[in-house]
């Protein structure tokens, strides 16, 4: 991954101290530096029990991702380098640093950059298995085939009750199935076939048990290790339809053979999750150890500073369940007390109602201020809504969705909505109109993973509902409607666009249409720019690096010859079969027209969406599905993402029989300009042989228009 002449640039940009590497990552646009500079790194390790005083022995530790994090939790770490170049990263990053909150990783306690209490950088010729027992911690991040010899000697070199750390990718993990190339050697298939460098969760079982290491315990990060949002256990396994994101193809590309998130639900109700796992994190000791365990952990930190939170479930002694959330940052400190009022605020505004409100307690420990939550059982709303949907009841869907409008516009309080600043600030210049009811306490965060409902014979829509989750709660009043708004826009991305529901069907449920959803749209958007502080997520980098994620029919085509129909470069997996004829056919028949529609277009998590449908009709009455392409204003091609969709609909609107599969609907997502590019024109291109019709859409001064 990395030449001499890119270590010592990585060199250069280290030494300039940075609070924040984000910058530099987005202009760069390359793997090396998203992998060596992203503060995500962290998240593997953050949560591990490391305390004050500890000795950490890193091997593998690269330029450095993870080293400024243990460094903080631990104030002593000795690293082998890889090579001398790579030792000159580590030192020039954690050379001097001081004590304090940064953002970047560098954020440690080290009084030198040679030895002693601090960093101590060592060269393998350096280093010994051999010494004695002299480590609390031992960490192997990556490649850990290359330890695999050694791990009887590394047990030798841990104190009593020390424990070996290991995190790498699992070769039988579902990504490789689906299409990603293997970790180390790439390839398609190979780790899978067993000839790959990399080993299965027995195959670390056998390793480690042989070399002596009795307590091993297995948690799961999700997407994987290097770039982990969530670590999960066998004590909290993943939930059905929480594994979403999963185009993390960044340093090359990458085919779609299934949809991964469906996939993952078979997989956990099957009971084989844990096997088929992307990555592994290892947690081996040479003893049984009790106390309180960490069933999860999720991060929050790809936001603005003051709300980097992480969120906890650990077990105690007794069994019982505990959910803290803690701040990442000590800017987010206030967040997190903001919990307390919030649960109290919630309390009182629906004491009369069938919506309960979880309660808080704010804290301080040696780990920060912490809000404290009892664990709440039951199944979620978005469970649920999956449940029925993956069912295809369409009716217990609709119920679901009108139970829960209704129960939020009719308790919390009846306050006339006003303009404040503080919802300028949040929400934007565009308001919906004043006098809309608003609760006594604005909670917008009552969607359908934050609320769990008690277990009834009667089912979800008369149980009680327990909200477990209001991190954002509001003094100042926002309307019902847009709370509602909210619930059944992330219901419908999270869940029902898998299912064949558009989110128009969604939003009419509840009685939400035109204007007012367009309102309530723009708003999402700028509470979105708001919380992100303008941080580019890992989940994006993808797109900014314009690696392609290849669908199997785009890729028979391109083995053929033929045109591409699904995608244009940095293309996503379709979710329906195409009844289209080939692009060869398609040469041959004489288009009469391409009719298209734009159902909707808005900012979505640093990119625009685009989704509509583009049907090609020929001269005979056939009808397909036409191609894609956005450009830019000059004409050059934009990477961007389509995602196919059968519209029945459309097909019965235009009056066109026989289409059995037809695949004309679309989201097509690019990234949003970068800043300082103030005007930018793109242009959504719908073609088929010489026919062509152009949508153009204008961005100016951070807004788009049609």
């Amino acid at each position: 991954m990395e030449d001499a002449a890119f270590l010592r640039e990585l060199c250069g940009i280290v030494k300039q101290n940075k609070e924040s590497f984000d910058a530099v990552i987005a202009e760069k646009a390359s793997y090396p530096y998203l992998y060596h500079l992203s503060r995500i790194r962290e998240n593997l390790v953050d949560w591990l029990p490391l305390l004050p005083g500890m000795h950490v022995l890193e091997l593998n530790p690269g330029c450095g991702a993870l080293t400024g994090k243990l460094l903080q939790k631990t104030g002593r770490v000795t690293c082998v380098a890889e090579d001398e170049p790579h030792a000159a990263v580590l030192r020039a990053r954690y050379h001097g640093c001081k004590e304090r909150g940064g953002s970047d990783g560098a954020a440690a306690k080290c009084q030198r950059a040679d030895g002693g209490a601090g960093l101590q950088v060592l060269l393998p010729q350096q280093w010994d298995d051999s010494g004695p027992a002299d480590f609390d911690v031992i960490l192997i991040a990556g490649e850990f085939c290359r330890y695999k010899e050694r791990l009887s000697a590394l047990r030798k070199r841990l104190l009593p009750g020390g424990m070996l750390v290991a995190a790498d990718a699992n070769r039988l993990g579902l990504k490789y199935w689906a299409g990603c190339a293997e970790e180390y050697g790439g390839g398609y298939f190979t780790g899978l076939e067993g000839s790959a460098d990399g080993l299965s969760r027995s195959e670390y079982e056998a390793l480690l048990g042989q070399a002596g290491f009795a307590d091993v315990r297995f948690y799961y990060p999700y997407p994987d290790y290097k770039f982990p949002h969530t670590v999960y256990s066998d004590r909290r396994l993943p939930q059905r339809g929480e594994l979403a994101d999963n185009r993390r193809n960044f340093d090359r590309d990458r085919l779609a053979l299934f949809d991964e998130q469906k996939v993952y639900d078979s997989l956990l109700a099957e009971g084989l999750f844990q096997k088929l796992s992307n990555s592994f994190l290892i947690l081996a000791g040479e003893t049984p150890r009790d106390g309180g365990r960490v069933c999860y952990e999720k991060y929050g930190n790809e936001r603005a500073l003051p709300f980097r939170i992480r969120t906890e479930i650990a077990e105690d002694e007794a069994g019982g369940r505990i959910v803290t959330k803690y701040a990442s940052d000590p800017e987010a400190e206030g967040h997190i007390r903001n919990m307390e009022w919030a649960a109290g605020a919630l309390a009182a505004a629906y004491a009369d109602s069938p919506i309960a409100v979880c309660p808080c307690r704010v804290e301080d420990d040696v780990r920060g201020v912490r809000a404290v939550f009892p664990f709440v059982g039951g199944r979620c709303l978005k469970e649920l809504l999956q449940e029925a949907a993956e069912a295809g009841d369409r009716g217990r869907v609709e119920l679901l969705l009108r139970e829960y409008a209704n129960r939020l516009r009719r308790y919390g309080g009846e306050i006339p909505f006003a303009v404040t600043p503080e919802f300028v600030r949040l929400f934007g210049e565009q308001a919906p109109d004043e006098g809309l009811p608003c609760a006594r306490a604005c909670n917008i965060d009552f969607i359908f993973s934050n609320i769990f409902a008690e277990e009834t014979r009667e089912g979800a829509a008369e149980a009680r509902w327990t909200a477990i989750d209001y991190e954002w709660t509001f003094a100042f009043p926002v309307p019902k409607e847009f709370i509602v708004y909210r619930g059944l826009y992330f219901a419908y991305y999270e869940v029902l666009i898998h299912w064949g529901f558009g989110l128009e069907e969604v939003l009419l449920a509840a009685d939400i249409s035109g204007d007012a959803a367009e309102c309530y749209q723009r708003m999402e958007e700028h509470f979105q720019e708001y919380l992100s502080g303008g941080v580019l997520p890992v989940r994006n980098m993808q797109r900014l690096m314009g690696t392609r994620i290849i669908p199997v029919q785009q890729a028979a085509a391109e083995y053929d010859g033929s045109a591409r129909l699904w995608s244009a470069p940095g293309a996503a997996s379709s979710s329906a079969p195409s009844s289209a004829p080939s692009a060869r056919e398609r040469a041959r028949l004489p288009v009469k027209k391409i009719l298209y529609h734009i159902d909707r277009q808005e900012r979505q998590d640093g990119g625009m969406l685009c989704a509509g449908w583009a049907v090609a009709k020929t001269w005979d009455g056939k009808a397909f599905a036409a191609e894609i392409r956005v450009t830019d204003a000059s004409g050059a091609d934009i990477p961007f993402e389509v995602t196919r969709r059968e519209r029945a609909d459309v097909a019965e609107a235009l009056r066109i029989r026989g289409a059995e599969h037809p695949v004309w609907g679309f989201d097509c997502t690019w990234l949003w300009p970068r800043a300082g590019e103030h005007t930018k024109d793109w242009k959504i291109i719908f073609s088929s042989g010489k026919k062509e019709e152009i949508y153009t859409c204008t961005i100016r001064d951070n807004e788009y228009r049609m």
